[in-house]
């Protein structure tokens, strides 16, 4: 004899089976039984999910942090599961912020999801924790434990602004060389449509682009009310780092028979991107300076223009 009926079996569940014989003249025969375990496929259990990188309590210098999180299921192929990443909202008034990690062997040559933080724009010593959940095809989800890394950077300080009007205080030495408003609000310049100062007895305020606006310098301690434009905000971060810059061609002591010669380099910034690069030309025998046209005697800088990294 063969039982055909269906049988129903949960997820995750010990099950115990038994049967036994009657034969036609009512005589009962022993009980065979069997415990077994039930683990799918009926789209009950969640998948795993962990940090790979960074990993609890790291302190993490990187310019840009690449986060790596393996997911995976029992049922869903990884490049199926949905994985989300976010750093909980709260500090320095900023909203959750989310990320979404990205799987693709043939680029990254791993089975890992993978994210990317700037921390560049956290100040020193900002303490941050990241989460992460994945979700499977049926629906389920399972959440990591809270990753907590420190920043290490040179940023003094940092602060989200709002879509809106903003409160902001620079503390002292937040300002490197210029407090000039354009290079103070450097980050979020492009996003500033006006600032505001309250002396104690009167408003007054800088418009950026305007001509005739009563100042034009930013102080460390002050409060300001700087309005963003930008529809999500945006990172407010101080730059008080140099930018670098170096030149690759040609190199010292070189000899040319030439009338022309191209001269190569580069320069980068941490924190913000090159606003431009001046060369200077010097004949050390006639003292004359290349003004990019003809030599004269006047000490000039030739300069350039670019982005965060430039190439000259």
């Amino acid at each position: 004899m063969t039982y055909t009926d269906c049988l129903h079996l949960s997820d995750g569940c010990v099950h115990y089976l038994e049967a036994r014989a009657i034969d036609c003249l009512g005589n009962i025969g022993p009980i065979d039984n069997e415990t077994f375990w039930v683990c799918g496929p009926s789209g009950d259990s969640g998948p795993d999910i962990t940090f790979i990188e960074p990993t609890f309590g790291d302190t993490r210098c990187d310019r840009t942090l690449e986060v790596i999180i393996d997911a995976e299921d029992d049922e869903t192929d990884k490049e199926n599961l949905n994985v989300i990443m976010w750093i909980p909202g709260g500090r320095r008034d900023a909203p959750t912020l989310y990320y979404y990690p990205e799987y693709d062997p043939a680029k990254y040559g791993d089975e890992y999801f993978h994210a990317f933080i700037d921390l560049y724009k956290y100040q020193d010593g900002a303490e941050l924790t990241l989460q992460a959940i994945a979700q499977d095809e049926d629906m389920n989800v399972e959440m990591t434990i809270p990753q907590q890394i420190t920043v290490c950077s040179t940023i003094v300080w940092d602060q989200w602004m709002q879509r809106g009007w903003n409160q902001l205080t620079i503390p002292l030495g937040g300002l490197s060389c210029s407090g000039e408003v354009k290079h103070a609000l450097a980050s979020i310049y492009n996003y500033v449509d006006s600032v505001f100062y309250f002396d104690g007895s009167s408003w007054s305020s800088f418009i950026p682009g305007e001509p005739w606006n009563p100042w034009n310098e930013i102080q460390t301690g002050r409060t300001y009310w700087v309005y963003i434009t930008k529809e999500n905000g945006l990172r407010y971060y101080t730059d008080t780092h140099i930018p670098t810059v170096n030149i690759t061609y040609p190199n010292n002591d070189d000899i040319f028979e030439v009338s022309s010669l191209t001269i190569e380099g580069n320069a980068s910034d941490v924190e913000t991107g090159i606003d431009q690069v001046t060369i200077s030309i010097y004949d050390n025998e006639t003292g004359e300076y290349w003004n990019g046209s003809h030599w004269t005697l006047t000490e000039t800088k030739n300069a350039l223009y670019g982005f965060r990294n430039m190439a000259f």
